[in-house]
């Protein structure tokens, strides 16, 4: 909406309310006077007071329909999108596109009196270009039975401009690895990691057999054996 400027004076060729603006809920219509020339879809309305209503209110279309000050001529035909404003004003107001140099401003947007949607006309796709490349700002264009918002390339565009999505799919980002010294989210602390033996190749090798078993028993077979000697040699001299 900050790309469209508010018309409320007659000094910036803009739309100007005339006295004598009125508005009927049932078909919204406004009487609204242009002290210059304003582009419609398809045609240029001269400075003078005009009649904007719904031309078909009981259907929900939004098509609507503008003709001369006494309502006796019809000029036009218009199919409108959906158009939000923040704040609601007493007033009909008529939003419009700042006109390249020596061409009349392009109506964007209609608001009835108190309401915070608003009529936003869509351009035939030649005009909307037209105007998209001259204030380098997207339009509103119907392409056949298509409607869309064109920027000045002749490409669609979101609907709020401000917004726009990278073409580029994102990469998912794995996240980062818990400390060691980390507690988990159910409140316990995570299991050491299971300890492991280097290979044997890398163990110093040993020097001298381990000491494992005690002497005395070494002692005892000694004295065993000394006991059979000793008895061997006194049976050897009672044979002879």
């Amino acid at each position: 909406m900050s790309m469209w400027k508010t018309a409320l004076s007659a000094a910036v060729l803009a739309v100007a309310l005339a006295p004598a603006a009125h508005g009927d809920d049932f078909n919204k219509l406004t009487l609204l006077t242009f002290s210059a020339p304003v582009d419609l879809p398809g045609i240029t309305l001269p400075a003078g007071t005009y009649r904007f209503a719904l031309a078909d209110p009981e259907s929900g279309r939004r098509t609507v329909r503008v003709s001369d000050k006494d309502g006796t001529k019809q000029l036009g035909m218009f199919l409108s999108m959906p158009n939000q404003r923040v704040k609601a004003t007493d007033k009909p107001v008529v939003m419009f596109k700042e006109a390249a140099a020596g061409a009349p401003p392009a109506v964007q947007v209609w608001f009835y009196p108190a309401e915070h949607t608003g009529y936003e006309f869509v351009y035939p796709h030649d005009q909307a270009l037209k105007i998209a490349r001259a204030t380098h700002q997207p339009v509103l264009a119907q392409t056949g039975n298509e409607v869309a918002r064109i920027d000045e390339n002749d490409r669609p565009v979101s609907a709020d401009a401000d917004l726009k999505e990278s073409s580029e799919p994102r990469q998912p980002v794995a996240p980062p690895a818990p400390a060691a010294s980390a507690i988990g989210t159910s409140g316990a602390a995570p299991a050491p990691a299971p300890m492991t033996s280097a290979p044997d190749a890398a163990k110093p090798a040993r020097r001298h057999l381990p000491r494992t078993a005690s002497t005395l028993p070494l002692l005892a077979l000694l004295s065993a054996a000394s006991f059979a000697g000793a008895f061997g040699v006194r049976a050897a001299r009672q044979s002879m």
